[in-house]
């Protein structure tokens, strides 16, 4: 799907918190371009949005664009993700740290 597109149709990211994943986040839409998940883990990225980095980029305090990911593998390494092409929907789950699981 182009991206151009997110801004004629309602989408929805979906985020779920569970005891055993923790925190799962469903996104509409599949990597742009060429990026794979080994990609993004190695810090390429892609603007979807040019006018949106641009702004960001002056007003929010950020480590440049493809940090976040890197950073987020550097505190917690088993976080995993799913391009789903077939679905249109990139998946990310960030499993429970194994000191928090309590039994309830």
């Amino acid at each position: 799907m182009n991206s151009n597109c997110y801004l004629l149709i309602k989408l929805t990211i979906k985020i779920v918190v569970s005891k055993t994943v923790w925190i799962e986040v469903i996104s509409p839409g599949k990597l742009p371009k060429n990026l794979t998940v080994e990609n993004i883990k190695l810090g390429n990225a892609v603007a979807r949005n040019n006018l949106l980095v641009g702004y960001c980029s002056k007003i929010m305090i950020y480590s440049g664009l493809g940090s976040g990911i890197i950073r987020a593998l550097s505190e917690q390494p088993e976080i995993e993700f799913n391009n789903d092409a077939d679905g249109e929907q990139f998946i990310v789950k960030k499993p429970r740290p194994k000191e928090s699981l309590v039994s309830i």
